[in-house]
């Protein structure tokens, strides 16, 4: 069984962000295409050991927005309907990633979309928790997340809602549920537009390191970036991921003369004004990406940083 070693490369990604691995180790894949399901799932335990958090997979998952916006802007392109995104899914993960596997079906007036894996071990869950996230990313783009339910057998679906920002269900099975209505539902075209303005300079952002931080403010861009929906992700959020609580994390931060605030700030900015460079969005729209509750609040936080520039 093999593995594209993309998958492995996010891993690695994931653990050197959060500080489990060592930055001089070497992992470089760039002339494997795949890897063995074994060196897959060596690395993945030895993170979630190292990580000691025990909703591993789902933090991993949001790790990986940046990589779900990139697919959502790829699939979108080509898919017009829900069945055909999920035919997609499940062709994709056959041939790149067959550790977990996707299964539709109709019952009465819902369509069923359930993940499930051959894996037997206590890393099923985990890398079904990090896909689970990962489909509802890319759902919530596409149709939107009052248009699914969802559910998961974790013990603690509560940690889900708050991440999802919407109700997730302790079910059996990881799972979302349509009304059969929504599989007429054309996706979201407004979307396309807008991932397709701003995912060249997120990935851009998330590839070129900022020399301006210091080493740990650094790895907390780094992972805010990965984390963006695309709106950024918050103080919470974020020091969940390096296992800190909100004021240990900012403590970090003054150490090194940044703070939280700094990076998101930097971060919009740099955002903002790339995209009033391409000349393709409206101010409401690029205050929408960027997380403003509305133009005024962009317009004013603009002013802020014209002020110190």
């Amino acid at each position: 069984m093999k593995i594209l070693s993309e998958h492995y490369k996010n891993l690695v990604g994931y653990g050197l962000c959060k500080g489990l691995l060592k930055e001089n180790s070497v992992y470089d894949l760039s002339d494997s295409l795949y890897v063995s399901k074994s060196q897959y799932l060596d690395l993945l335990s030895d993170l979630i050991v190292a990580s000691k958090d025990p909703q591993f997979g789902l933090h991993f998952g949001f790790f990986l927005n940046i990589k779900a916006l990139k697919s959502v802007y790829e699939i979108s392109m080509v898919s017009t309907s829900i069945e055909q995104i999920v035919q997609l899914w499940a062709d994709y993960s056959d041939t790149n990633f067959p550790l977990v596997q996707f299964d539709s079906y109709l019952e009465g007036d819902y369509f069923f979309l359930e993940l499930n894996s051959p894996l037997t071990t206590s890393m099923r869950n985990v890398i079904l928790d990090t896909i689970f996230v990962f489909v509802f990313r890319e759902l919530k783009l596409m149709v939107g997340s009052e248009k699914f339910d969802c559910y998961v057998p974790n013990k603690n679906p509560k940690e889900f809602s708050y991440w999802f920002k919407q109700l997730v269900v302790k079910g059996k099975k990881h799972c979302f549920r349509f009304h059969v209505n929504t599989l007429q539902i054309k996706l979201n075209t407004n979307q396309k537009k807008d991932m397709e303005s701003i995912l060249p300079k997120f990935l851009s952002m998330v590839s070129l390191p900022n020399s301006h931080y210091q080493p740990f403010s650094a790895k907390v861009r780094l992972m805010t970036l990965h984390m963006c929906e695309p709106e950024l992700p918050s103080l919470s959020q974020v020091a969940t991921q390096f296992a800190m609580t909100p004021r240990t994390l900012q403590r970090r931060l003054k150490q090194e003369s940044s703070s939280f605030r700094q990076i998101t700030n930097d971060i919009k900015k740099e955002l903002f004004y790339y995209l009033k460079l391409g000349k393709t969005l409206k101010t409401q729209e690029i205050a929408w990406l960027l997380g403003f509750s509305s133009s005024s609040a962009l317009l004013h936080a603009k002013q802020n940083w014209e002020l110190v520039s």
